[in-house]
């Protein structure tokens, strides 16, 4: 799951290494560690939870399909299966890959009364009808080239009481402006809703400075109610992306699988920040 530094050059590490250095200098005010129970937001006029960088929860996110994950034929017994596997090793959640949905064995509604109540469902917004769903179904908004369509969405499923998420999956937002990026998940925010923000490329292939440079951008945001740090859901890269998103204080990582090496080596990082990682159940 986790790759290192191995293929780049000696000369190509140690500037890749100063860097970091610079990346963390700057974030002394960004990534304080903090324990407590809530405050009052006066913005909202909210009392939020605390935001607790000292502890971090893991999500299922197979990528673009489910072949990551499961085996057989692909019909939902088999998915429920796998999925109470994942929440009895202290996964959190898992998110609906768009091409899983379509097949209609897949119900999320199904798989949602199989499994857990605590247990999160992160489902693609297209194709949901604008009912109000269970509270561990969250209808995940994905970010694409109209943020005012992606405004409307949220906005006809909160009226309904449902738990919505925005979800930057596609490796071109690593390509853009970290700041424009973040604003416009400010103003999806600001709609209400987005109790998460997921960054997760669904391709293997992204630039992982890009990717840290944007979490560092969405930390600094000033939105309504619960920080966006809080809500971020950064996919677990490389143990120097993970290490990078641990200092900026991000306590949710997506993973591709919850073998026990790949659990063990992730508690493993964790435990060397100082920080633990809890059980979905918790």
């Amino acid at each position: 799951m986790l790759s290192s530094l191995s293929r780049l050059s000696p000369k190509a590490i140690t500037a890749h290494q100063q860097f970091k250095v610079f990346r963390r200098s700057r974030r002394l005010l960004v990534g304080t560690t903090n324990t407590g129970s809530t405050y009052y937001d006066s913005q909202s006029g909210m009392t939020v939870p605390l935001h607790d960088e000292g502890t971090v929860s893991l999500y299922l996110d197979p990528g673009a399909s489910l072949s990551t994950i499961e085996t057989g034929d692909h019909q939902s017994p088999s998915l429920i299966t796998t999925l109470a596997e994942a929440y009895e090793t202290g996964i959190a959640g898992f998110r609906f890959p768009e091409k899983a949905k379509s097949i209609s064995v897949l119900d999320p509604l199904l798989v949602a009364e199989s499994l857990a109540p605590n247990f999160t469902l992160f489902v693609p917004s297209p194709g949901m009808k604008t009912v109000a769903y269970p509270q561990n179904i969250n209808l995940l908004v994905e970010l694409q080239d109209s943020r005012e369509i992606a405004e409307e969405s949220i906005s006809k499923h909160l009226a309904n009481g449902t738990q919505t998420s925005v979800g930057l999956f596609d490796t071109c937002y690593l390509e853009q402006d970290a700041i424009g990026v973040a604003t416009n998940v400010a103003s999806l925010i600001d709609k209400g809703g987005c109790s998460f923000v997921w960054l997760c490329p669904n391709e293997d292939d992204f630039c992982e400075d890009n990717m840290i440079e944007l979490v560092e951008q969405l930390s600094y945001l000033d939105v309504v109610g619960p920080t966006v740090k809080s809500r971020l859901v950064v996919r677990a890269g490389s143990e120097d992306l993970v290490e990078e998103c641990l200092d900026l204080g991000v306590n949710k990582l997506a993973v591709h699988n919850f073998d026990k090496s790949s659990l063990d080596e992730l508690r493993n990082i964790i435990e060397q920040k100082g920080k633990r990682l809890v059980s979905g159940h918790e």
